[in-house]
């Protein structure tokens, strides 16, 4: 009985586990840089790119009530259909470069919004189950680390997908290279519900009564551990959406190519984030939330203040943007993992569908709304500086450096705001960095790296009869 248990347990955790893979390379594929580029090159403005990702994440709202039923009746049916039947809300943005040449600029816009809303919509109800079956299949000892295992799984793959499209897209690249990755992404985020077969459901609660929505969501916001992580989360992701959509635009307004724009976004920073997510979950799920978060926003803090030093096209400029994003990508998941594990700990099993999808409606959408905000910064910042032509060093490309400088002071005010979050029995970060220092230092000093450093730097006769 017990090695059929454990036999669905892998089961179900190599379901979810390839299931994020195919949703994570459609994401990117679909709603990330490549289409921030692709705006760029249907001549949409920053101030309307930023009001694209915006309305990508706007439908998320609808997992809140997409919650109850998942309470009711589970949420493995409802992934399934709406991971199969999406691909086709994609075909006006797959197809807005066609209507633009016959219908104009005008319904191009429309039709790139109309896609990707569609398909935000159809998957903002997948949401509400997504992190309730998580609890549900993976066990909870363990829950942190295998989540950010599933992260590794889902970014290297991803990882993969997206230097094969930056290649494919090329140097200056066509509008049908993107339309052909935008179909790939399509048909990749349709093949997710081929793996939830053997996902367990989440427990439901058919015969609960149905409350009024006003009073669950009264019922989460009086949980005082659950409100300040939804507080810290808000002012964390938006800090992260100020800067997420226009870092390819300011690469290649600094004179690098879309091709280089698209590795230095993409594959490194879902190469970086996933090799580093388990050791987060794993640190996460021993000493707590608490110190990675601290420690995690001091790196993404670094990372968005490295990326004001470019001045112009050169190795060493191109050297500093890939940094920025490597410090960014390797401490973000001291917030995505220590959000995991508070949110895990805190949220009780009744109305956990409704705690999770208010979680996700909030990380989403101040990520959405970091974005609008982010482009309604550069549009102001153009209209009382206008650069000049021959702009050079600090004064090029202004408008985003201030955005960036922003996004650090934004990323410091969330810092602060976790010494707030005292009410779990975790370690501080100078504690968590002392246990981090002495596990180096006895890894040095033990085995083959103690033996290596020991032959490198033998001890003195003298010494070694003290």
């Amino acid at each position: 009985m017990s090695d059929a248990s454990d036999r669905d347990r892998r089961r179900a955790y190599l379901g979810l586990a390839t299931a994020a893979s195919c949703g994570t390379i459609a994401f990117h594929a679909l709603l990330s840089n490549f289409l921030a580029l692709f705006a760029n090159q249907m001549r949409l403005s920053p101030a309307m790119i930023g009001l694209l990702f915006l309305s990508v994440q706007a439908p998320a709202v609808v997992q809140i009530l997409a919650a109850r039923h998942v309470d009711r009746h589970g949420g493995k049916s409802l992934a399934m259909t709406a991971f199969i039947w999406s691909p086709l809300t994609l075909l006006p943005l797959i197809l807005s470069p066609q209507i633009g040449l016959r219908f104009g600029h005008t319904a191009a816009v429309a039709a790139i919004f109309a896609g990707v809303m569609a398909y935000a919509l159809w998957n903002a109800s997948v949401g509400a189950a997504w992190m309730p079956l998580m609890r549900a299949n993976l066990p909870h000892g363990q829950m942190t680390e295998m989540v950010g295992s599933m992260n590794r799984a889902a970014m290297l793959s991803s990882l993969c997908a997206t230097l094969a499209f930056s290649f494919f897209l090329g140097e200056s690249p066509a509008l049908w290279r993107f339309q052909v990755i935008f179909v790939v992404g399509a048909l990749i985020a349709g093949a997710r519900g081929l793996y939830f077969r053997h996902v367990r459901d989440v427990e439901t609660h058919p015969d609960a009564p149905r409350e009024p929505l006003g009073e669950g969501l009264r019922a989460l916001w009086a949980n005082e551990p659950y409100r300040k992580l939804i507080l810290f989360t808000a002012i964390a992701y938006t800090a992260g959406g100020l800067v997420g959509p226009f870092r390819p635009l300011f690469i290649t307004a600094m004179g690098f190519s879309d091709r280089f724009a698209a590795i230095v976004t993409l594959p490194l920073v879902l190469g970086v984030f996933g090799l580093m997510s388990p050791v987060w979950g794993a640190l996460a799920d021993r000493y707590g939330s608490r110190g990675v978060h601290v420690i995690g926003g001091v790196g993404v803090m670094l990372g968005h203040l490295v990326l004001v030093l470019p001045t112009g096209n050169s190795t060493a400029n191109g050297a500093l943007m890939a940094l920025s994003l490597f410090l960014g990508a390797a401490f973000w998941g001291g917030f995505d993992s220590g959000n995991v594990k508070r949110l895990f700990t805190v949220v009780p099993r009744r109305r956990q569908s409704l705690y999770m999808a208010l979680y996700m409606v909030v990380s989403s959408g101040c990520v959405a709304l970091g974005a609008f905000l982010g482009g309604q910064i550069i549009r102001f910042v153009r209209i009382i500086y206008r650069e000049p032509v021959a702009a050079q060093g600090f004064d090029h490309c202004l408008d985003y450096r201030i955005l960036y400088l922003m996004a650090a002071a934004w990323t410091v005010l969330a810092i602060g705001y976790s010494r707030r979050m005292r009410d779990l029995p975790e370690i501080s970060a100078s504690r968590l960095m002392l246990y981090m220092r002495i596990r180096t230092q006895r890894a040095l000093t033990s085995g083959f790296p103690g033996d290596l450093l020991r032959w490198i730097l033998p001890e003195d006769e003298e010494e070694r009869k003290d």
